[in-house]
């Protein structure tokens, strides 16, 4: 049994980073190169194109999973792992009074670093190195779960977007891209 729970802790974490790759691939993308893509006949970069175009959608669908994913992981990983490794402690004459805490500690701890490495770091570095392409590969996945839980992604996209308007916050940045910005893009263009 113990293999089959790290299985499932591993495989929450991997999905929770499908999402984080997802997130940064997206918003990494260059939109010029996605709609190249998308007219070249690439159907993933036309819907990682439209995920982009729509923010609050996107990044309600991702949260979500990202959040839901954790909360499950944290809890499945620590009543199973946690419980075992306390067992195990118990055995040890010296560690028995303080296996609980011992235990849970350290499952704790270990979840902590799979999620960050295998949860963040890695699917994050792949995402910067590949930006469109995972966002092409990326884009039908999410915006199935984004249709699947529509109704709790409406919620977080109305309340987020009620909370930016009180605050004042665009929904969306200027792409107006200045004659500094073109010249530094030729500059590093040149460079490279």
């Amino acid at each position: 049994m113990l293999a089959v729970e790290l299985l499932v802790v591993l495989g929450l974490t991997l999905l929770n980073g499908f999402f984080a790759m997802s997130e940064l691939a997206i918003v990494s993308s260059r939109r010029v190169r996605l709609e190249a893509m998308a007219e070249a006949g690439d159907a993933g970069a036309a819907m990682a194109a439209e995920l982009a175009r729509d923010p609050s959608r996107f990044f309600s669908a991702v949260q979500f999973g990202i959040t839901l994913l954790g909360i499950i992981s944290g809890a499945f990983g620590t009543a199973t792992l946690g419980q075992k490794l306390s067992d195990y402690l118990s055995t040890i004459p010296a560690l028995a009074a303080y296996a609980e805490p011992i235990a849970y500690s350290t499952v704790i701890v270990l979840l902590t670093f799979l999620s960050v490495v295998l949860g963040e770091l890695v699917p994050k570095r792949i995402a910067i190195a590949y930006p469109e392409a995972v966002a092409a590969r990326v884009a039908k996945p999410l915006a199935l779960i984004g249709t699947a839980g529509r109704p709790v992604v409406a919620i977080f996209g109305i309340s987020s977007a009620l909370i930016l308007s009180l605050l004042r916050v665009p929904e969306t940045r200027d792409q107006t891209v200045t004659e500094e910005e073109v010249h530094t893009i030729l500059e590093e263009g040149t460079e490279s």
